[in-house]
């Protein structure tokens, strides 16, 4: 069978990062946006679609300034990677089976691209719930969310997103793990054995 070419290629191709961007950033800045301008909708107006197109950039920029309050997670992807005997020493140049992985395989790629998009949402939403309490205690702006939460509301969901990031992260590591094993190692160990 002949290799795609031209436009459905180049879409193969964009689709995997405008997937992760969306779900890894757009998603969880909307998110933190919604939660910080609640108050305020009522200033925003009707809603257009060029408000559409700059709230959903606003997010984006939003999910990026949030990633780097998702660093502590590295210690969980660290822990995981000593418990599946995984190569360490990649670990902080990022995911070290990867890009091994979808040499082989595209569709294994994409979907450890998915899996990955959906561990940083977690972690970007971990990490927006925290920048909503910081917002709010230091009396910066009022935020609605946070305010009529209970304390035993806002342990609930920091516990719940601490879940899904952990959970996320293995899920994500496991398979890579037997991706990597199935597609590198496997096909090291026959060329090795001829």
């Amino acid at each position: 069978m002949a290799e795609e070419s031209g436009p459905l290629e180049a879409l193969g191709k964009i689709l995997p990062s405008m997937y992760y961007d969306l779900i890894a950033r757009v998603c969880p800045g909307v998110t933190f946006l919604t939660a910080l301008l609640w108050e305020k909708r009522d200033l925003i107006g009707e809603l257009t679609w060029v408000k559409l197109v700059l709230f959903l950039g606003g997010g984006y920029i939003a999910g990026l300034l949030l990633t780097p309050l998702s660093l502590p997670w590295g210690l969980v992807q660290y822990i995981v990677r000593l418990v599946l005997k995984m190569p360490i020493r990649d670990w902080q140049h990022g995911p070290s089976l990867f890009d091994a992985i979808s040499a082989k395989d595209k569709e294994a790629g994409g979907t450890l691209v998915k899996m990955m998009a959906e561990a940083v949402l977690c972690q970007n939403l971990f990490g927006a719930l925290v920048a909503l309490v910081i917002i709010n205690g230091a009396n910066v702006m009022p935020v609605a969310l946070i305010n009529y939460c209970s304390r035993n509301g806002l342990v609930t969901m920091f516990l719940i997103l601490a879940a899904a990031c952990v959970q996320r992260i293995a899920a994500y590591l496991v398979r890579e793990n037997r991706l990597y094993k199935i597609h590198v190692q496997t096909a090291m160990t026959i060329h090795e054995a001829r």
